[in-house]
């Protein structure tokens, strides 16, 4: 076929695009692309006359433009997003925002060479959780702490270092699934641990613990219910209780709080009366309390463990550790994240300061994009109307916060059109009860403007 004589050598590309924009690329990564970009055309041909009539230079224009939009999505791949869905810790768009203040003082360190395992004035290797520790000590009193890459690895290396071949005691009510179908026993179970699950689905007594400690057992494990909840006929046995227990059979006693919640003077304040803290776990005599920074903290992804010294320290020598620390971003991040709570500095952590919002705030938020729609309603059904936010991030299934939502329908776009025609914008809604809906508790005031200006143009481009 006479097309494919039409189609430019590889040098003849390169030359033409490399005159536009892609000079400073290597010729390496550019001939991948455009091989592919080639291998796509070819295919067309065989199937179709779409490219019958194109000339050299119609394939170059092409081969260019689908060129720059390869590059432009190979480039951009991740981008602000604005939270319209009412879940502030939303496991999908990242969990919680990291301040820009800690990102400023990060950028500083972490752009260069940092003391991550240097002592200066001795001026030899040191422990690089050594910042992190000493912070935790003076918010929560526990003796010493390491930081790991997340809280699966978390659990991971506290049933390898102290289970590996040995039974560890858990409630059955506790066996919980995470995001993405990973579930609690799957993980422990490549540490090596034999979990033995003790009581019943809706109820577990101390005594299911007590008949199960035998001389092959090494641990009692109590993780969080923070992304369901059991109610109605039910019973649990107190961290309080589990403690004494494992601690008059010299067995340790882990438990994973998942939800990072530091002190208890935040319960109150923010709205977390039934979320254990790190403080409640020491004071109630747990051995290991292990946490997700990028919860409640507000720091970035990864996992924190705390507790007695002596059982921190057996962790650090396990190999598995080695595969597991925090790098020197996350730590950076973290120590940054955690001095703001030495002060009363919450304000400039993102997810406090969303807490925080008063209800007129919040209705302010959603009256502006309201009015900004007033002149649109013959395209449309618009109101706004009282929801719940929700914390989200496997954090708690029960707590939630009032908000506002703007909600839209449109006369002439269906729901989901407008709903990606959104998402092309970078704003995540929700669709409920036929409505697009727009949650403003995790809207930021200064992107209120870009919100409704997107609603406008996709009015009036469709």
């Amino acid at each position: 076929m006479k097309v494919y004589q039409n189609i430019p050598s590889m040098y003849d590309i390169l030359d033409f695009c490399k005159s536009k924009d892609f000079d400073s690329y290597k010729d390496l990564i550019l001939k991948k692309l455009i091989n592919k970009i080639l291998e796509e055309i070819k295919n067309t041909i065989s199937i179709s006359k779409e490219f019958g009539n194109f000339s050299k230079q119609d394939f170059l224009e092409y081969i260019y433009l689908s060129l720059k939009e390869n590059i432009y999505n190979i480039e951009n791949k991740y981008t602000k997003l604005i939270n319209a869905t009412g879940i502030i810790l939303h496991t999908n768009i990242g969990r919680a925002p990291i301040g820009q203040e800690v990102l400023e003082k990060v950028i500083k360190v972490s752009s260069s060479y940092m003391n991550l395992e240097y002592d200066i004035n001795a001026g030899k290797r040191t422990d690089r959780n050594l910042a992190v520790s000493e912070l935790l000590n003076l918010l929560t009193g526990c003796e010493d702490a390491v930081l790991l890459n997340n809280n699966a690895a978390a659990l991971l290396l506290i049933a390898n270092t102290f289970c590996n071949g040995k039974n560890l005691l858990l409630s059955r009510g506790e066996i919980i699934e995470i995001g993405d179908s990973f579930r609690i026993l799957d993980i422990l179970n490549k540490s090596g641990a034999n979990v033995k699950e003790v009581g019943s689905t809706n109820r577990t007594y101390i005594s299911d613990y007590e008949c199960n400690i035998d001389e092959d057992t090494s641990a009692i494990l109590k993780v969080s219910k923070s992304n369901y909840e059991i109610s109605g006929f039910s019973s649990e046995v107190s961290s309080r209780e589990l403690a004494k227990l494992s601690k008059a059979n010299n067995i340790l006693f882990v438990e994973d709080l998942g939800s990072g919640l530091l002190t208890n003077n935040m319960k109150d304040e923010y709205g977390f009366s039934n979320i254990r803290s790190v403080v409640d776990s020491i004071e109630d005599g747990v051995d290991l309390v292990c946490f997700s920074t990028d919860k409640i903290l507000s720091s970035t992804q990864g996992a924190i463990i705390t507790g007695r010294k002596d059982f921190i320290v057996e962790l650090k020598k396990n190999p598995m550790y080695r595969a597991l620390r925090a790098g020197k971003n996350t730590i950076a991040i973290v120590y940054e994240t955690l001095k703001l709570y030495l002060k009363n500095d919450e304000n400039n952590i993102p997810f406090i300061s969303i807490l925080l919002q008063s209800e007129e705030e919040l209705y302010q938020k959603s009256k502006i994009i309201l009015d900004d729609l007033e002149e649109h309603r013959e395209q449309m059904e618009v109101f706004i109307e009282k929801s719940k936010s929700y914390i989200g991030g496997g954090t708690s299934s029960v707590i939630t916060k009032d908000s506002y939502t703007v909600c839209i329908r449109s006369n002439y776009i269906k729901i989901g059109d407008f709903q990606k025609k959104l998402r092309d914008c970078k704003i995540i809604s929700n669709i409920k009860d036929g409505y697009l809906k727009l949650d403003v508790m995790c809207i930021e005031k200064q992107d209120i403007d870009y919100v409704s200006k997107s609603i406008i143009d996709i009015l009036n481009t469709t």
